[in-house]
């Protein structure tokens, strides 16, 4: 059995357990430092959700069969610290005394896979589309499949697990789910970037409800200009970005004036999808109540796709939430991707 298997015989149901309490999740997620070194660790679980109020409440979770360690305890810590305003928890077969006494000094929850398992089995209200090791293991070599074509893909989705600013999380998102697009080459599901364009679909769906319970207290009047501020300086400072701009039309202009045929992209100083930022944003605090339902329901789609499964919105939810569903999708999608809707989210809108 390799290490990846093994990983996922005992993270992956921790997952589906959170998944089932109503949580969006994500496992063995290998945070790297750089490219050229090894790697420094991982995060076993990842789980979020969203209250009515668009509060997020993230959990980080480290699990093992069994574990006396303190360096154990020490590298969730770690996880904990550098996230900040989230919940840690061990999970292990059985709660070993001797780290109790640490744990409890770092904040950090003990509970047993079982004790979980009944919370779950109480908790949940919402029914999860569970993954078994087959569906956990496809995921990764689809990521393999596309180091394999783009490295530089590969590493920057990997380094957005370390980005805690929304916005710019979803900046690199966006720009990944948009160059991702070139290397689609089979209208099929199965394919591995139609896999990796889901997944930046889905997790940029939560980068932009972080974003939105970040301008939730902001007046109608002003988000625009809000918004407008938190973008203009990602990547370089919005002076910079001036200069740049205005070099590059004035060296275009002189080698149109030379009667050489010059075809470039507009270079941007804000990204074009802001209007329909703005109004996805104003459509999230409007029905916030609902935001993790639909969050949940994306998920479905995206691991019954996994899965071989493929299944539209419209065979899972209501006339009404369908409808709901299909118009947000729809704005989330043109913001993520500007022009026709491609094939490979047909299920979802």
């Amino acid at each position: 059995m390799t290490y990846l298997e093994e990983a996922l015989r005992s993270e992956l149901p921790v997952a589906n357990l959170y998944s089932q309490l109503g949580y969006f999740t994500r496992f063995h997620l290998n945070i790297y430092p750089t490219e050229t070194t090894m790697q420094l660790s991982d995060i076993d679980v990842f789980a979020i959700r969203f209250d009515s109020s668009l509060m997020s409440e993230i959990t980080i979770v480290e699990v093992k069969e069994e574990s006396n360690k303190f360096s154990d305890l020490f590298k969730l810590y770690g996880f904990k610290s550098y996230y900040g305003d989230c919940r840690a928890i061990f999970v292990t077969k059985k709660v070993h005394p001797r780290i109790i006494p640490v744990a409890k000094k770092l904040d950090i929850n003990l509970i047993s896979f079982n004790k979980l398992k009944e919370l779950a089995e109480k908790g949940t209200f919402v029914k999860a589309v569970i993954l078994s090791p087959k569906d956990g293991m496809k995921i990764f070599e689809n990521l393999l499949k596309i180091k394999d074509h783009n490295k530089r893909l590969y590493w920057e989705y990997n380094y957005l697990w370390l980005e805690k600013d929304p916005f710019r999380r979803f900046y690199q998102q966006q720009k990944l789910f948009k160059e991702s697009l070139e290397y689609l080459n089979s209208e099929s599901y199965d394919d591995p970037f139609s896999w990796f364009r889901r997944e930046l679909f889905i997790l940029g769906f939560i980068s932009l409800v972080e974003i939105t319970s970040n301008c939730i207290t902001i007046e109608d009047e002003i988000l625009g200009r809000y918004i407008e501020t938190k973008f203009m300086n990602i990547d370089m400072p919005a002076d910079t970005k001036m200069k740049v701009k205005e070099g590059v039309e004035t060296l275009i202009q002189k080698l149109k004036e030379l009667g050489m045929k010059i075809d470039t992209e507009e270079i941007e100083i804000l990204p074009k999808y802001l209007p329909n930022l703005e109004k996805l944003i104003k459509i999230f605090t409007n029905s916030s109540s609902y935001v993790q339902y639909y969050i949940n329901i994306n998920e479905n789609i995206c691991r019954l796709l996994l899965q071989d499964k493929p299944t539209r919105i419209s065979e899972i939810a209501g006339k009404e939430t369908y409808k709901y569903i299909h118009n947000v999708n729809d704005l989330v999608l043109r913001i993520l991707h500007s022009g026709p809707i491609n094939y490979d989210f047909e299920w979802f809108i």
